[in-house]
């Protein structure tokens, strides 16, 4: 039999059970006592199944490796120690992970929908050159992430994936300063390739790591150069999409020079060395600094598409708690007509003739009406009392003077 729950009154109902039992929901929590199931995550890995909730109190957790569509959320406090992987999710699961602060991850080879949500990388040693990789994966979503890079490496690195940035903060590391020698280069951010990779940025700033410095020391005795600035972005292949709001930035990391001259080139907003480039709305920026300067977008050998008027995106905001309430805001075109969709699941499909694929599925539609001139419009959403890790998906799309259709990136409303 089927359950429905309204979420609002006479907003949106939702399936959350058909035929089935709900899930089992187990608590995590280093220090034991009453209530508690397992003191670390992977003894509960093992007794869940697909569906099934884990809600992490706060401590500190070993590592683990994630195979199947579990749902894991933390909360503040909450540490995993380096090398968490999501490997090899079945297509049809969904495996989420949340409100966890970890210290690199791998997603590799899922059929199924990855979500990481409220995520952040500590900057502890690692030996990945990167802190989050993905890798020939269907649907990755990383939303209001937070990547801080050190140490020269990369944010994210991404090969034959699908993956959404929605409102994230990342940044590549800065390279090594030197007494001696040849300072280190800052790492790109975002390094995307292959031609199956569709990479999408919505409401999310990329900057590339600052180059290193070489002081005066070095350059008496050694000659040595200072590091170049790396890129906020760096594709070689596939498909990328950037929207968003001139307050959210691409940009390149910043070049100090020496101290004695300006020869550290600064880096890239965006350099594409091919596939194919869809840009609007954000800001791209080269780095700053005293020597030769990058480009905004440097496009070595593939194809660049700035589009106007700018394609919409889509912004969450509000605790997503029982009884409370979120705020969707579209981000769009003055005058275009304004929907929103929210569904129960995630969805990947392709229509003909839009860029972007339908995202959630569409138990709910809303019409808000023309977009005014402000360039946003938002819907106040009551939440009623679901259960913590319960996940509801939201779209937007505009339809432009012209009849042309255009959609924004996916938001996940986790219940926490």
């Amino acid at each position: 039999m089927e359950i429905l729950r309204t979420l609002g009154t006479g907003s949106l109902a939702l399936a959350v059970a058909a035929g089935g039992a709900l899930a089992n929901t187990y608590i995590v929590d280093d220090d034991g006592g009453a209530g508690v199931d397992f003191t670390d995550i992977p003894p509960a890995l093992i007794l869940a199944v697909p569906g099934d909730v884990i809600l992490v109190r706060p401590g500190n957790y070993s590592s683990f490796v994630l195979t199947e569509g579990l749902t894991i959320v933390g909360s503040p406090g909450a540490n995993v120690a380096a090398g968490v992987q999501v490997l090899g999710i079945p297509a049809g699961e969904k495996a989420t992970l949340a409100d966890l602060l970890v210290q690199d991850m791998v997603v590799e080879n899922c059929a199924g929908l990855v979500l990481l949500h409220s995520i952040a990388w500590s900057s502890s040693g690692t030996p990945l050159s990167e802190y989050l990789r993905i890798q020939a994966c269907t649907d990755v979503r990383v939303h209001g992430c937070t990547i801080l890079g050190t140490g020269g490496r990369r944010a994210v690195t991404v090969s034959g994936s699908r993956l959404e940035l929605v409102q994230s903060d990342l940044r590549g590391g800065a390279g090594a300063d030197t007494s001696c020698g040849d300072a280190g280069p800052g790492a790109d951010c975002v390094v995307t390739g292959g031609a199956a990779s569709r990479v999408h940025l919505s409401l999310t700033s990329s900057e590339g790591g600052d180059g290193g410095y070489s002081s005066a020391t070095c350059i008496s005795f050694c000659g040595g150069l200072s590091g170049d600035g790396g890129s906020g972005v760096r594709m070689s292949g596939g498909d990328l999409l950037v929207s968003g709001r001139t307050s959210d930035r691409i940009e390149g990391g910043f070049t100090c020079g020496t101290a004695i001259t300006c020869d550290g080139t600064s880096g890239d907003g965006l350099t594409i060395h091919g596939g194919g480039a869809r840009v609007s709305g954000a800001t791209f920026a080269a780095g700053v600094g005293c020597g030769p300067t990058g480009s905004p977008i440097a496009n070595l050998g593939g194809t660049l598409d700035a589009v106007s008027p700018r394609d919409p995106s889509l912004e969450l905001t509000g605790n997503p708690v029982a009884g409370g309430a979120v705020t969707f805001t579209i981000h769009g075109p003055a005058g275009s007509n304004v929907r929103l969709f929210m569904g129960r699941h995630a969805d990947l499909t392709s229509d003909p003739g839009i860029y972007l694929e339908r995202l959630a599925t569409r138990e709910r539609a809303l019409a808000l009406g023309a977009m005014p001139a402000s360039g946003m419009i938002s819907r106040v959403q009551p939440l009623p009392g679901f259960f913590q890790g319960f996940t509801f998906w939201a779209q937007g799309e505009i339809v432009l003077s012209d009849g042309t259709v255009r959609r924004t990136n996916s938001v996940a409303v986790i219940f926490r």
